[in-house]
């Protein structure tokens, strides 16, 4: 369906629905577009436009569900850019190299299978393995020309809320399979129409590029945590932009991407308070078996099938 606004889906767009639900809105021209998933409304504070951040919140009667949120990063659409050399353009979904904090870069979208080089030590690699999970991905996210990223680290008991504990000492792998299990392949009759999973590199990286070319706040990047002695409720540390929380703060995230260490595989992304040295691109490790309180996760949710 066609809207003047992204203001309002609820009304316009009969939410919350039984199908994936396609708004378009026509801009200088150029055709922008949220995905609503099934059983989703939009938030009561959702920006009206891609650029500030579309929230969407789940609207079901699981309580375990109901209230979960996340928000719309469009790739493949033209946006208005803020203080950029060009005003508007297209972010393209990838894996980028944002080198080092006293060593500013934007580089990418790498290509399929490049090794990028981890923030704590150069010698060791990050890659992101292309495994079933990441090829469709990939292929859903363009197809749909955006994706979900979760608002806000998870919070234990598994949901994407404000104001919960962080789920943090939880193994990578823990992570991924609560990440998994929270939308695991939602159905409309035997097609699958949307999924959630673990954040992979692909998914971490467009999302800082969508904050800097949309904000116009290219250290965003390079953008760390205070310090602590503990982390705090999820969505209280002020970091908050286009309506996603925390990339920079709190936690430091687990991901899918691994590094080539052999002892320390596990990549984690983003800030987090017991380290000021990292930030939101930083790439850090730890262990497949270990757990610790200063790493969490956020999961993403894509649409899978458009005409379900």
């Amino acid at each position: 369906m066609k809207v003047d606004s992204f203001a309002n889906l609820n009304n316009q767009a009969s939410l919350p629905s039984e199908k994936n639900t396609i708004v378009k809105k026509e801009t200088e021209g150029e055709e922008q577009q949220v995905v609503i998933p099934a059983g989703f409304i939009q938030a009561d504070d959702s920006a009206d436009t891609l650029e500030e951040g579309i929230v969407i919140e789940d609207a079901s009667e699981d309580s375990t569900k109901k209230g979960n949120q996340f928000v719309w990063v469009p790739v493949n659409q033209k946006l208005a850019f803020k203080e950029q050399e060009e005003e508007s353009g297209t972010i393209e979904l990838g894996r980028y190299d944002f080198g080092k904090k006293d060593d500013p870069k934007l580089d990418g979208p790498k290509e399929e299978n490049a090794e990028i080089d981890m923030t704590y030590n150069s010698s060791y690699k990050a890659t992101e393995v292309e495994d079933k999970n990441i090829e469709e991905f990939k292929k859903q996210t363009n197809l749909a020309k955006g994706y979900y990223i979760g608002r806000y680290e998870m919070g234990q008991g598994g949901v994407c809320k404000a104001n919960q504990t962080v789920y943090n000492n939880v193994t990578r792998n823990q992570a991924k399979e609560e990440s998994q299990n929270l939308y695991n392949e939602v159905k409309k009759g035997t097609e699958t129409i949307y999924t959630s999973d673990l954040i992979n590199s692909y998914a971490w990286d467009t999302a800082i590029v969508y904050i800097m070319k949309t904000t116009g706040e290219n250290e965003y990047a390079y953008q760390g945590d205070e310090g602590g002695s503990s982390a705090i409720a999820t969505g209280t540390k002020g970091d908050e932009k286009c309506k996603i929380h925390d990339m920079a703060k709190n936690v430091c995230e687990w991901t899918t991407e691994y590094s080539s260490s052999t002892s320390v595989p596990c990549v984690s992304r983003g800030g987090g308070y017991n380290d000021n040295r990292g930030y939101t691109s930083y790439r850090g490790n730890g262990s497949t078996s270990n757990g610790f309180p200063h790493i969490g996760f956020r999961c993403i949710l894509y649409i899978v099938g458009l005409n379900a």
